[in-house]
């Protein structure tokens, strides 16, 4: 990443996982502390059993007589290791229980976060890759956090419980063992923040690879891999990606290692000179044994505190680097949709004046002043050739972007004034790249509402006309799609469309948009469906975008459309008459199926 974090915004990080951490459940937070700090005392109690054991052992040896006290010490040091154990593993039990709820806690937050962000979010490719990021690794990473954080206060307090015995010793073997250490801590830290900025880098490269993954196994995808003989060739993409990864991460490797090696074999010669000190300082005070193992344990179980303590700020760090993409997304802007107005009754038109749009970090305008009226109780059929405007038209309807010139009305008001929810719940659509959820055909049908409306539900399942379809599967509408899962049935393209007419439908929305909906449906199904739509025509709006002239030329209104511009607009007979585009367009398709009957004829 080309911006570097200064130690403050590090800290908010930090204070923004610990505050993550308590919302998840502040009561298993503390008891994690708790029994880590308790842990931590274990390891200077041990050291001090172990001198007292040994000065007993000597005197046994040297006055040739038993003394209870050394059975006592024994027993005592056994008691405080299994002490240690239990305490260990309650605090891994807290740990995994604790990171069920603080995944669930995270998982729950960033989707509910992602769930309010607008379409131009999503359209710029660094936002999409902190998104991902956050997803993907907040839960870890603050798994890896609260890790560490636990690991500190342990090591910390053993490290605390060692320097008191140390320091009766001398201080100054303290300072040294810790300046001694803090090459190695620097290096690491180093070393992650290099690694964290090369997987951000790589993260557009990963979710290619992970989609081209998915491609190889998803079942759908499995006869037209089979059929053109590309699986192999996605196989190369992917791994012609990973070496020139392994490549890059070779050569940086050797370089790291190298660094950490030679900060750690200074650290240790430092260590074994301190423990050469230890002893002739010792032999010169004449200290006991018991005394003399006491400061070379307490050295090395400083010296482990350090390291571990460098271990875990360095993991600590690295977890901080990854929470940046959650701050990024939490930082992000979102219009709040409280304050905007709600309409107080039935919508009757939608309005586009002056309206011009272009995409974000594009100069070329995709819509170029629209100026149009829709009126509920009618039926309208937008059509152009592709890259015309038309699917973009209906994503400035459906206030997935806003107007980059001029404005669109609901009733007068502003749509950018309205209620999100008020405005979606009047508004359905299918759209052409439309979702098949993993779910049974009524949830997939009933996405709107938890509730099981029957009589909406029959209706929609009429409209669509897919009655036939759901009395001949297994468990009828209960049945599971996608064979993807367990006692899931596949179905077909075309009763995948109507199932996603089903769900339009589904609620009598007061507005209804059809983006292309008819290309896997046969024409009877198609007339089927215009037919109910076109019953109840008066309580709605309808919106069509489609290429069969069948189903366009029964709108009241038809709007042409091309490189932006609305070019003519009337009902089928006027627009042939006027020998414009439309004609042109009508006239192909209708020659095209002419030839073909006349072919089979």
């Amino acid at each position: 990443m080309s911006d570097k974090l200064n130690f403050k915004q590090k800290l908010m990080l930090l204070r923004k996982a610990i505050y993550i951490l308590l919302s998840a459940s502040p009561i298993y937070l503390i008891l994690i502390f708790g029994v880590s700090i308790l842990t931590g005392l274990i390891a200077p109690i041990n050291l001090l059993i172990w001198q007292k054991f040994l000065d007993v052992v000597v005197i046994m040896i040297s006055q040739e007589k038993w003394l209870n006290i050394g059975i006592e010490s024994l027993i005592l040091l056994s008691i405080v290791t299994l002490l240690g154990y239990l305490l260990n593993g309650i605090l891994q039990y807290i740990k995994q229980t604790y990171g069920d709820l603080l995944d669930l806690h995270i998982t729950e937050m960033i989707l509910k976060k992602s769930l309010k962000f607008s379409m131009e979010m999503f359209d710029d490719s660094d936002t999409y890759n902190h998104i991902n990021m956050a997803i993907s690794h907040t839960s870890q990473n603050c798994l890896s956090l609260l890790d560490s954080i636990s690991e500190c206060i342990y090591s910390i307090i053993k490290a605390i419980g060692v320097i008191v015995i140390i320091i009766q010793f001398d201080w100054k073997v303290v300072i040294v063992s810790v300046v001694s250490a803090l090459p190695a801590l620097y290096i690491s830290l180093k070393t992650n923040t290099y690694w964290y900025n090369v997987f951000f880098e790589r993260t557009e490269k990963f979710r290619l690879i992970n989609y081209l993954k998915m491609i190889l196994i998803k079942n759908e995808n499995i006869k037209e891999i089979k059929l053109y003989g590309i699986g192999l060739k996605i196989v190369q993409i992917i791994k012609d990606n990973y070496l020139k990864f392994l490549k890059n991460d070779k050569k940086a490797r050797k370089i790291l290692l190298a660094k950490k090696v030679s900060a750690q074999g200074l650290d240790e010669i430092i260590s074994t000179f301190l423990k050469v000190w230890i002893l002739i300082l010792s032999i010169e005070s004449k200290c006991s044994l018991g005394t003399i193992v006491l400061y070379f344990n307490a050295q090395d179980n400083l010296k482990s505190s350090i390291i571990e303590l460098s271990n875990q700020i360095s993991v600590l760090h690295n977890s901080i680097l990854y929470l940046r993409s959650l701050d990024v997304i939490e930082k992000t802007n979102i219009q709040a949709d409280e304050i905007n107005r709600r309409i107080d009754c039935k919508i009757s038109c939608i309005e586009f004046q002056n309206v011009s749009f272009k995409y974000p970090q594009n100069q070329k305008f995709a819509l170029k002043n629209i100026n149009f009226k829709f009126e509920v109780g009618k039926t309208y059929s937008i059509v152009g050739l592709n890259g015309s405007g038309k699917t973009t038209l209906i994503k400035l309807l459906l206030k997935l972007y806003k107007p980059t010139l001029g404005k669109i009305l609901i009733d007068g008001i502003n749509l950018q004034e309205i209620n999100d929810e008020e405005y979606y719940s009047n508004i359905s659509a299918i759209f052409q790249d439309f979702i098949k959820y993993p779910f049974s055909i009524h949830d997939n049908i009933a996405v709107r509402g938890n509730k099981k409306k029957e009589t909406y539900f029959s209706k929609a399942v009429n409209i669509a006309g897919i009655k036939d379809l759901i009395d001949g599967l297994p468990f009828k509408e209960e049945t599971l799609l996608m064979k993807d899962w367990k006692y899931g049935t596949d179905i077909s393209q075309g009763q995948w469309q109507k199932i996603a007419i089903a769900r339009c439908c589904y609620c009598d929305s007061l507005i209804c948009i059809f983006d292309e909906p008819f290309s896997s449906i046969d024409v009877e199904a198609e007339n089927h469906i215009i037919q109910q739509i076109n019953s109840n025509k008066k309580e709605r709006l309808a919106i069509f975008i489609t290429h069969r002239f069948s189903s366009i030329s029964l709108a009241d209104e038809i709007i042409v459309m091309k490189e932006g511009v609305i070019l003519e607009q009337g009902k089928h007979m006027e627009l042939v008459n006027n020998k414009g585009l439309y004609y042109e367009l009508y006239s192909t398709q209708t020659d095209k199926l002419n030839k073909s009957v006349d072919n089979a004829c």
